[in-house]
């Protein structure tokens, strides 16, 4: 009879362990357990549909809170208690990494969210990162123009592209330098550098051949004289 209430619980318990250590966020579907690992921001707010406002007497409650609404993926919490010694929860419907345009600092109150790989931004050129708690991974949103697992290859017509980029630094210095072959190159970033910077597209299926390298010291030539020229008449 003892037996009994062991072979119950341990599928349970192992179903428990599997969960702590690889997931950020579970919640079983066939019983009451529930998981969730989190990761607060100090002092910062994620202004997200609420799901519901609460007072609670422990700031560790809201996180209880959270994991049994099914719903829920992150809350905001109130930093200080109020005048009865209550804290603000509440339970949001998203998290930071799907709205991280809308996480901004805040003095009195806490973001958490689920731990994820999302926290170090693996999705390129405005892609959103989408996690998967249960999983402790992730999926890449991508903007329209482009694919791939972290957005960085370039769609036009159909086609995808890799992007050679041939970035001159330093050019306030008498010298340039430039960049390597890149098969991908984070195009958010071009903006602040468009005026020192040329992209050429190559097709996926087409590698940079000895006839494409030629090509391109050609072009690296031309803009160094460019750009050296431009330096010259600017002195």
């Amino acid at each position: 009879m003892l037996l009994l209430p062991l072979l119950v619980s341990f599928p349970l318990l192992f179903n428990l362990m599997f969960a702590m250590q690889n997931s950020a966020l579970y919640r079983s579907p066939t019983s009451d357990l529930s998981f969730g690992n989190f990761k607060r921001d100090p002092f910062h707010y994620l202004w997200a549909e609420k799901l519901s406002s609460s007072m609670m007497r422990d700031q560790l409650d809201c996180g209880f809170l959270c994991v049994g609404e099914p719903n829920c993926y992150s809350f905001n919490m109130a930093a200080y208690p109020d005048s009865k010694g209550l804290y603000l929860c509440e339970l949001l419907a998203t998290d930071k990494y799907r709205e991280a345009e809308k996480v901004h600092a805040n003095a009195t109150f806490h973001h958490c969210s689920p731990s994820s790989p999302c926290e170090s931004a693996p999705c390129k050129n405005g892609g959103v990162c989408v996690p998967e708690y249960e999983r402790n991974s992730y999926h890449c949103e991508c903007k329209p123009v482009f694919c791939g697992t972290h957005c960085k290859r370039y769609k036009c017509g159909g086609i995808e592209f890799s992007l050679l980029l041939l970035h001159v630094v330093e050019l306030e210095e008498s010298h340039a330098v430039i960049n390597h072959w890149f098969t991908s190159f984070q195009l958010l970033a071009m903006n602040s550098i468009l005026n020192r910077s040329i992209v050429l597209l190559f097709p996926d299926k087409h590698s940079p051949n000895k006839l494409n390298l030629l090509l391109l010291n050609f072009l690296c030539s031309l803009l160094l004289c460019y750009l050296f020229f431009r330096k010259s008449n600017l002195q």
